[in-house]
């Protein structure tokens, strides 16, 4: 599990480490842990609150993307509140009002041309193309920062007699 000891790595680094929770001692509680179903942590890159108001700013341009790999879901899972950011919008503002009044007797997909149906489902690919390069860019972003910050404390503990690893870690740096 490199991704997982890399991420655990990068918080602790950060000083993000959740603490863990203190259990009780109840014995009514023990007996209950013991049937208990094991949890399954999943683990998250942690998304700083500027690329929130970032990504309010940034969702005015598209582009096209292939779809995500299980692999690509697993090393790009993000905090939860920032991926419903991500998450395709059920109807937009702009586009709503556009939208005729006038009640129809057809569902609203079949009154839409086949041009506005390919327009739309070109248009849904490309929200998840950006969301997933925002993942993409969050984690990297996310990784970079925590290494640079582990490189500077690497610099610090070093001995300063130690010249060549001091120069190894200032090619490393920039």
């Amino acid at each position: 599990e490199l991704f997982r000891s890399l991420l655990f790595k990068a918080k602790t680094t950060a000083h993000l480490q959740k603490s863990p929770p203190h259990p009780s001692t109840d014995d009514d509680q023990a007996e209950d842990l013991f049937f208990s179903q094991p949890v399954s942590e999943v683990e998250e890159v942690p998304v700083p609150k500027m690329f929130f108001q970032l990504l309010e700013k940034q969702w005015v341009s598209t582009s096209q993307a292939l779809f995500p790999s299980r692999l690509d879901k697993r090393i790009y899972n993000i905090d939860a509140e920032y991926a419903r950011k991500l998450a395709i919008p059920c109807v937009d503002e702009p586009v709503a009002a556009l939208v005729s009044q006038t009640p129809s007797s057809a569902e609203p997909e079949e009154a839409l041309k086949p041009e506005d149906k390919r327009l739309e489902m070109a248009l849904r690919r490309a929200h998840q193309a950006d969301a997933w390069a925002i993942r993409a860019s969050t984690t990297a972003s996310f990784f970079a920062r925590a290494s640079l910050r582990w490189l500077r404390h690497l610099g610090e503990i070093i001995p300063p007699d130690n010249l060549r690893a001091h120069q190894d870690l200032a090619k490393v740096t920039a």
